[in-house]
């Protein structure tokens, strides 16, 4: 007889774009009753026809001004945070935007910081998750729940994410197994504290098993590697391009969130007008965000600015007529079913992409992992002024970037490059082009320590959960 799963879908695409795939879900639906929860409509999305499941459609209740502040110190506070550099500029920013806002938050930041010490104690940590489970459950979703009465939920974090952390408090009182698969290299060290223990936790990588243990005393034994459930088809074999006399350069843009506009037009504009010893294309890959309602006109906005450039096209991730049909206003994301259904149209882009790239400049993102399983050069770049971490007031900053936890294994392995100045690009760039496999042997060294490299992720991980 079959159990029953909830797959929890908190509102980032990411969570639905890696949970929601049709293998996946195949898989999982031979032992299991698949419940799929989610805020957002995915009638239309096309293959879920295949797969036997029930979906919910789940609105939450607006969250009072206490769950927002506790929001806040989880986000900003971490364990071990001598060692968490990521957290403590972060908590930095968050202090330093609290004084500037008048002298009243002096003594809410005299609380915080003395909290911030109190919540190191396990004890104290422990109390603090368990008030906030009491605090925070949804009695409505807890109806749900006791109806479906799942053997186990699965979520995208273990509680990191708005939804997510209630899904999760809300839990509490059934009888249930919870499994978080973590999105991405860097929640570890840059969500700040874990408002919920899970029973498991399946990560891409030792790199995340270890700040798992670091910075949130998780035990081991409950820490499974199993890969990027997203990526096995970076894994598969691939013909890199031929050696054309005329070099591709490809620029993968950060999120929109943590970059100034005028900052990446100078960039691009500098690059394009370098002198190589090789002519040169330059593709200028957009972050997901930008195809959202909310930064939308800023990719606009590119798209003008270098309509006239004889070396530089924005590439284009969707059309703009099926993008201007799926916008969700005020939110960081496109309709949900529409990423779905183009999410294997976008993985062959992005592979195409690589493989026919000289070189990949790029700015601290998760495109130095991507490129390094295909083996293609990436250069990190610095535009940014020098950062004085006093006066930090905002995240967008590429030398904060360059110090962040994650980013560091980049730096330890020498799997790419970090320039500072055009002329110090343009003398690597010139490098990945003469030699592609410089630093061949650093990236099969980081790709084995950021990321399990066996390309099967989608079957141990189904096969995992059809075996708790």
């Amino acid at each position: 007889m079959k159990r029953n799963i909830i797959i929890f879908l908190n509102s980032t695409f990411l969570s639905h774009t890696q949970l929601i795939q049709e293998r996946f879900l195949l898989n999982l639906s031979k032992k299991f009753n698949l419940f799929l929860i989610s805020s957002y409509n995915l009638d239309k999305i096309k293959f879920l026809s295949k797969i036997p499941h029930k979906k919910i459609n789940y609105q939450f209740k607006d969250k009072n001004k206490l769950y927002y502040l506790i929001r806040e110190i989880n986000l900003n506070t971490t364990l071990n945070k001598k060692h968490n550099f990521t957290i403590t500029d972060f908590s930095k920013i968050y202090i330093n935007n609290k004084l500037n806002n008048g002298a009243i938050n002096f003594f809410f930041i005299f609380i915080y910081k003395a909290l911030q010490n109190l919540l190191q104690v396990k004890i104290i940590l422990t109390l603090f998750q368990k008030l906030q489970s009491l605090l925070f459950y949804d009695k409505k979703l807890l109806d749900i729940l006791k109806n479906i009465n799942p053997k186990i939920i699965l979520t995208s974090s273990p509680g990191w994410w708005e939804d997510d952390n209630i899904l999760l408090f809300t839990s509490k009182k059934i009888n249930t197994k919870t499994v978080s698969i973590i999105s991405s290299w860097d929640q570890p060290t840059g969500m700040g504290l874990m408002p919920f223990e899970c029973n498991y936790y399946l990560v891409w990588s030792n790199q995340m098993k270890d700040d798992l243990i670091k910075f949130h005393k998780v035990e081991p034994k409950k820490i499974k590697i199993f890969g990027a459930i997203h990526w096995d088809h970076y894994f598969k074999k691939y013909q890199k391009k031929k050696n054309n006399s005329k070099k591709l350069i490809t620029i993968f843009l950060k999120s929109p969130t943590r970059t100034n506009q005028r900052e990446v037009i100078n960039f691009c504009n500098l690059l394009s007008k370098t002198k190589l010893e090789k002519n040169f294309n330059i593709i200028v890959r957009p972050h997901p965000l930008y195809y959202s309602a909310r930064y939308f006109k800023n990719l606009l906005d590119l798209k003008t600015y270098f309509l006239n450039f004889d070396n530089l096209i924005i590439q284009d991730l969707f059309m703009i007529k099926d993008v201007k049909k799926n916008f969700i206003k005020d939110k960081k994301n496109l309709e949900i079913s529409f990423l779905v259904n183009n999410e294997e149209k976008g993985k062959e882009l992005s592979i195409k992409t690589i493989i026919n790239s000289d070189v990949i400049i790029n700015f601290f993102s998760t495109a130095n992992i991507e490129a390094s399983i295909l083996n293609t050069p990436t250069i990190n770049f610095i535009y940014s002024k020098k950062l004085i971490r006093e006066n930090l007031l905002s995240k967008k900053n590429l030398n904060m970037d360059k110090s962040q936890n994650h980013i560091q294994n980049i730096t330890n392995f020498r799997s790419s490059d970090t320039c500072t100045s055009f002329e110090e690009l343009r003398l690597k760039v010139n490098e990945c082009i003469k030699n592609p496999n410089i630093r061949s042997n650093e990236r099969k060294k980081f790709i084995k320590y950021v990321v399990d490299n066996k390309g099967n992720s989608i079957k141990k991980i189904s096969d995992f959960i059809k075996n708790i």
